[in-house]
């Protein structure tokens, strides 16, 4: 059975391969011609001696020359990131440059962030021509720069401070200037102050970007327009994936209900615009081959509008492979399918497989493909008496999906967020609906609008009740005693061991399966044990001194494993170090319990966030100083 899952479905495993070659691009960092002789030895090895050797070898000859190409792209991919970033060679050093801005300048509380394409840099009294993508960050202390008064394919020449790529702030925590040169940022910036910005031109750029740049930005005044300011910017982000107006309490309602998947834009949206296009198209009464055409090119249209996000990529490319196998009159195998979106992604950057959306995306889908129709089989079991009679097997299908969903993507949510929802399933039975609603109704207040004014605006209302709901719903679930739990010390063994008891508690009645399962578990248990046994060494008293900001924060863990915290950080109104920064940290890293936390001095930037570490943490001792 498995043998001939992996020989019918070859982009399973040639997926698989590839990625192992890119983590392995962690590792180790070879030399160009290593690189190079890799990729020609091995499919020549594997070639030249496909008669004279076993055929298992032949398969690990082609096995490695896989691995290979991953490892190569990878590198390679990390190197011309490594080549491009600009850097500063000092402190403070200073940069001057022209060039247009490339995205809709986003206003925060003190500062405007915008992303620059350069022409000409200007670094110690000497400019040269260069093309790169920087983020701008434009303080607006001086008041003399209206948040308005830029705009996408604006000529622009600023005045500044290169800084080096913020990283994470501590251990484990998300690593910004990664995110940034991943997502084609080459340098950051901090213009000196709203003076330091001189606008040359308006709107000149005639190029693709600029005209992504201004069609996304002509749809974000139109949902301003028509819809409420916190409804508006639901909507950007459940139709078009724009989070930076949704407040942080908002967003953490929907991490904590487990529904902040419906602010990526993913393959329901993607079945939204098909379904929207094809029925415009379908009035016009188009041969079916030309209406497919017209419909992947509007899908490629809406992937960039969207911001060519993981979750999109993959949702259009299996769209397409479905849209064109209704042309060729061919049925694809999903599991092909879904392989193939991944490979090609990786090809095409392989940076892409440790994007968050990019791991979400794939495990969410590829869990509702395995353990959907399994949930299924036994609602179907249940047809018949009260569930036939109150017609709920509908909710209790919808209920199984989300459940599929959530049992794959549980360890991404452990591991990146340190918090698992409670109540998912119960929640996405109301927000995936409804957002489904949000999304048709958004498109259709789009397409009207270029026709009745009246119209979007009917449209547009009806959405603001249902968003309104939507977010009231999401607030309340979040608030619930228990909606979340707290996860410590979540880290790749604790998955892998996880998803063992979940394909067991699938497959229990599959003898070949259970084999290969023992097989896995023997294994992984083997690795974790040597694991240990390798990391276990003479104990050392160790010092982490955990940036908290204005303050102090500073964990003892002591020989004999005594964990002394000193001082506790800030706390304001909009900030407690001990809730945003030091707990999460600490059950990240396992740690539940204290032995004894210190203040060294009544301040509020070293006990600040005391208070929430008392309730959130085991204390054993609190040790003040006396006033």
């Amino acid at each position: 059975m498995i043998e001939s899952f992996w020989r019918r479905r070859p982009a399973c495993w040639v997926v698989l391969l590839l990625s192992a070659g890119i983590l392995l691009a962690e590792i180790v960092r070879p030399s160009t011609r290593l690189l190079i002789g890799g990729l020609v030895a091995f499919p020549v090895l594997a070639l030249f001696f496909r008669r004279r050797v076993l055929s298992s070898v032949k398969l690990c000859l082609w096995c490695l020359a896989i691995m290979h190409l991953g490892l190569t792209v990878s590198s390679v991919r990390r190197h011309e990131i490594e080549a491009d970033l600009l850097n500063p060679g000092s402190r403070g050093d200073r940069i001057s440059f022209e060039g247009t801005i490339e995205s809709q300048p986003e206003t925060r509380k003190s500062r405007i962030d915008v992303e620059v394409l350069t022409s000409r840099v200007y670094r110690d009294g000497v400019g040269q021509l260069l093309s790169r993508r920087l983020l701008v960050q434009i303080p607006t202390r001086a008041n003399r720069l209206a948040p308005d008064s830029l705009a996408v394919g604006d000529v622009v020449q600023i005045v500044g401070t290169l800084e080096p790529f913020p990283g994470a702030r501590n251990p484990g925590e998300f690593d910004y200037g990664r995110f940034l040169a991943l997502n084609g940022i080459r340098g950051f910036v901090v213009a000196d102050d709203s003076a330091g910005v001189m606008i040359l031109a308006r709107d000149v750029r005639t190029s693709f970007d600029h005209l992504v740049g201004r069609s996304r930005k002509a749809i974000y005044q139109l949902f301003d327009r028509y819809h409420h300011p916190e409804e508006s910017s639901f909507l950007k982000g459940v139709v078009f994936g724009y989070r930076g107006d949704l407040s942080a309490e908002v967003k953490q309602s929907f991490i904590e209900t487990g529904t902040i998947h419906i602010l990526a834009v993913s393959g329901s949206n993607v079945a939204v615009v098909t379904l929207i296009i094809f029925s415009l198209i379908g009035f016009l009464r188009i041969p079916h081959r030309l209406s497919t055409g017209f419909t992947l090119l509007g899908l490629l249209w809406y992937m960039v509008i969207t911001g060519l996000s993981p979750s999109v990529i993959r949702a259009t490319i299996m769209a397409g492979a479905i849209l064109l196998g209704t042309v060729l009159g061919r049925r694809g195998d999903i599991y092909n399918s879904l392989a193939s979106a991944a490979l090609l992604m990786l090809l095409w950057d392989p940076l892409y497989l440790y994007d968050v959306g990019f791991q979400l995306s794939f495990a969410a889908v590829l869990s509702i493909v395995v353990f959907y129709p399994k949930l299924e089989h036994h609602i179907e079991s249940l047809r018949g008496g009260v569930v036939e009679r109150w017609k709920i097997l509908p909710v209790l299908k919808l209920g199984a999906v989300s459940v599929a969903a959530q049992i794959g993507t549980l360890p991404f949510s452990a591991f990146y967020f340190g918090r698992v929802s409670l109540i998912a399933v119960v929640a996405n039975l109301v927000v995936v609906p409804l957002s489904g609603i949000n999304t048709l109704l958004g498109f259709a207040t789009i397409v009207s609008s270029s026709m009745s004014d009246q119209i979007a605006s009917c449209y547009a209302a009806l959405n603001d009740l249902l968003v309104s709901f939507l977010l009231q719903f999401v607030l309340w679930n979040s608030k619930l005693p228990g909606a979340s739990l707290q996860v410590s010390g979540y880290g790749v063994f604790s998955a892998a061991f996880y998803y063992l008891f979940v394909f067991a508690l699938f497959f229990l009645r599959s003898p070949k399966v259970m084999r290969t399962l023992v097989t896995c578990a023997l294994v992984i248990s083997n690795l974790w044990i040597y694991k240990g046994i390798m990391e276990a060494g003479p104990q050392q008293m160790r010092v982490m001194v955990l940036d908290v900001g204005q303050g102090d924060a500073i964990l003892l863990e002591f020989p004999n494993g005594r964990r002394v915290l000193v001082d506790a950080g800030p706390r304001n109104p909009s900030f407690d170090a001990g809730a945003r920064t030091i707990a999460p940290w600490l059950h990240r890293n396992g740690v539940s319990t204290l032995d004894a936390i210190i203040i060294t001095h009544p301040h509020d930037d070293h006990l600040g966030g005391c208070p929430f570490l008392l309730s959130d943490l085991v204390v054993h001792k609190l040790i003040v100083p006396d006033t």
